[in-house]
C-alpha cells in the first residue's frame, strides 16, 4: 500500500496551514508524519490505522458528550434563569424541573 505520491510539502507549511491541509484525513496525517520524520520505521498502513482509530474514537466521545451533556446543559440554564429571577426580587422559588443522573 504505502503513502500517496503527490503530497504537498508539509515541512514547509506553518502549523496552521498544515492543520488546515490535513483536516480529518487519517491518510494525510500518516503521509505528513512520515514526510516530516522519514527516520521513523513504522509502516504507513500502521500509522494510517492509528490516526483513523484515534479520529473515530474522538468522534465517538464527542457524540456521547453531546447526547449526555444536553441534560446537564439544560439544568445549568435552568439554574441561571432562576438565579437571575431571584436577584431581580420577584421571590420566585425554583422548582426542580430536570434531574440529571450520571
Amino acid at each position: 500500500m504505502g503513502g500517496s505520491t503527490n503530497n504537498p510539502n508539509y515541512q514547509s507549511m506553518t502549523v496552521c496551514d498544515m492543520l488546515q491541509a490535513l483536516g480529518d484525513d487519517a491518510q494525510k496525517w500518516a503521509d505528513a508524519l512520515l514526510q516530516i520524520h522519514p527516520d521513523y520505521n513504522i509502516p504507513h498502513e500502521i500509522l494510517f490505522g492509528w490516526f483513523a482509530n484515534a479520529m473515530q474514537h474522538s468522534s465517538d466521545v464527542q457524540r456521547w458528550r453531546l447526547i449526555h451533556d444536553d441534560a446537564a446543559w439544560l439544568n445549568f440554564q435552568d439554574d441561571v434563569f432562576w438565579q437571575r429571577r431571584h436577584r431581580q426580587g420577584d421571590g420566585a422559588q425554583r422548582e426542580k424541573l430536570i434531574e440529571v443522573k450520571p
